[in-house]
């Protein structure tokens, strides 16, 4: 039998009473469908709509990157579903000691909070790594996934390049590409 201590944070509920441990690796999935009476009418609709359109289309497997966002999404929703019971145990407090009440409740979630936000950050960080190796756009329902080409060197190749294939000292004169850079941008 594990020994669990809620204090410490180690697992998240999820939208719909679902729960992930964020310690540990989620299994790759490209959405949950399931459906739990805890889930508002407008999700468990959106669920099964998604869950339709997965098996009307036949999608090639995901590649790393993509399952690694559909990880980051669920890390993000974590974030909000523990700012909501935050708010929601703050808003509960009604007593003369309000403000002992609050800073407690903000030193329980303080750790959990945080240990979700090194979540995002370590999925954001590893799909960057991903897309740059893939070298082009990813993206799902929740974000798109921007991979841009680095900036050309320093001078204009249309006139220089045919005067470069007749001298070819001036290609000393180049400066090197710009890197590659991934950005993220959330669906709306």
């Amino acid at each position: 039998m594990e020994d669990f201590d809620e204090d410490l944070g180690h697992r998240f509920s999820i939208s719909g009473g679902e729960v992930i441990d964020l310690d540990e690796q989620a299994a790759p999935h490209p959405i949950s469908t399931s459906v739990s009476f805890n889930t508002p009418t407008w999700m468990r609709n959106y669920r099964k709509l998604q869950e339709k359109i997965m098996d009307a289309t036949n999608t090639p497997p995901l590649t790393k990157a993509e399952v690694l966002l559909y990880q980051l999404h669920e890390y993000e929703l974590a974030q909000l579903d523990i700012q909501l019971k935050k708010q929601e145990l703050i808003d509960q407090v009604l007593t003369p000691e309000i403000k002992q009440a609050i800073d407690d409740i903000s030193a329980e979630f303080a750790g959990r909070y945080e240990l979700a936000e090194k979540k995002v950050a370590e999925t954001k960080a590893e799909i960057k790594i991903e897309v740059l190796k893939l070298g082009h756009t990813i993206e799902n329902e929740f974000y798109q996934v921007q991979w841009k080409k680095g900036s050309a060197g320093g001078y204009d190749t249309k006139k220089l390049d045919g005067m470069a294939a007749l001298i070819p000292q001036l290609k000393t004169a180049l400066k090197p590409d710009g890197q590659p850079s991934v950005s993220f941008n959330p669906k709306k």
